[in-house]
């Protein structure tokens, strides 16, 4: 093991968990993030059985109470996902501080800082991630309970799908997940997608990151021209309640950094993990799967062979990564097809 302790840039899923890891075998490390505070995101993520059984035992945390949330009970299946978000207090039970900048000389540096990766962009400035062509927009809305019994209770209690519900109009997807509940009140976030034909007024590839809350007028055209929706899509896709909320234009994210450029950054004593080096679309994507897939696996890898070679581990990784970021193109595309009516995510 090198003298100098590990350096992880990032506090999302993949630099969390590798901290709490690393944490756990006694290996030191420095964990840094850009903000002191954690970013707002309108969106959930989705942990197979397989992945957050794995995530619990490195963290001591029985299933129980990783589970344990005021809704439907998840299934069992290793494959089957859960709509469960990882809980990350107690990821962030790292201890932290906030410091004056100074120069030391990490042993290895882990770059899990997210698709938007400064690492990535400073040493691989030519590798950049893909915008698929798809119009997205998302939202959240909060309703009282009894506003949830009566109009979208029956719908969510007969879906197929864990605490969600999806609705088809031609390749437009509507889709409906439930947050959370509380004693009086119910937190929803819909998504309105479609595949983006060329010159779309809703679609804005180039926008930049911080401008994710400015929607574009046809927009909101768009969806107040939607007829016959039933209940209780036709509740929450209503023009005039989304004009009131914080919607968010979602971009359709994808990213594999070729496998030679990782080996050589490893080889250098840089890493890239989760999103920073694959990452997958929001929509029919599962990267937070692959996210602490990554930090349980290096943290392991560490663990038995120190840093040198960690190439050897990027090597070992990779064909999974391709995999999972050949899946979601497929999945977006199968989420989209022309249908109408109850889907399927």
């Amino acid at each position: 093991m090198s003298a100098h302790p590990i350096t992880i840039l990032g506090t999302g899923i993949a630099g969390l968990t590798l901290s709490q890891c690393l944490l756990k075998r006694g290996i030191p490390f420095h964990l840094y993030d850009r903000s002191p505070t954690p970013a707002r995101n309108n969106y959930a993520i989705t942990l197979y059985a397989s992945t957050y059984r794995a995530l619990c035992k490195e963290l001591g945390i029985s299933e129980r109470v990783f589970l344990e949330r005021p809704s439907k009970p998840t299934t069992n299946s290793p494959t089957s996902p859960s709509p469960h978000p990882p809980p990350r207090n107690p990821l962030r039970n790292t201890s932290t501080s906030q410091t004056p900048p100074e120069i030391h000389t990490p042993g290895l540096v882990i770059a899990a800082d997210g698709v938007h990766s400064a690492a990535r962009a400073a040493l691989l400035p030519a590798i950049a991630p893909q915008i698929l062509p798809y119009v997205a927009f998302n939202g959240r809305r909060e309703l009282s309970n009894e506003v949830f019994e009566e109009l979208y209770a029956a719908a969510f209690a007969s879906s197929p799908i864990p605490l969600a519900i999806a609705h088809k109009i031609g390749d437009a997807l509507l889709s409906i997940a439930l947050v959370a509940q509380t004693a009086n009140t119910t937190t929803l976030s819909w998504t309105y997608s479609r595949p983006a034909p060329p010159a779309d007024p809703c679609f804005n590839p180039t926008r930049p990151v911080s401008s994710a809350t400015q929607i574009p007028e046809a927009s909101y055209a768009e969806l107040a021209q939607l007829q016959a929706l039933p209940q209780p899509f036709r509740d929450v896709f209503d023009g005039e309640k989304v004009r009131g909320e914080r919607v968010l234009h979602w971009l359709m994210r994808a990213l594999l950094v070729p496998s030679e450029e990782l080996t050589k950054l490893a080889g250098k004593g840089v890493v890239l993990v989760g999103d920073a080096g694959h990452a997958e679309a929001i929509l029919g994507g599962e990267g937070a799967n692959g996210a602490v897939g990554d930090a349980v696996g290096l943290a392991g890898w560490i663990e038995e062979n120190g840093v040198e070679g960690v190439e050897r581990w990027c090597g070992e990784r990779y064909g999974a990564w391709e995999e999972g970021v050949g899946r979601s193109r497929d999945r977006i595309t199968a989420m989209h097809g022309e249908a109408e009516g109850k889907a399927v995510l």
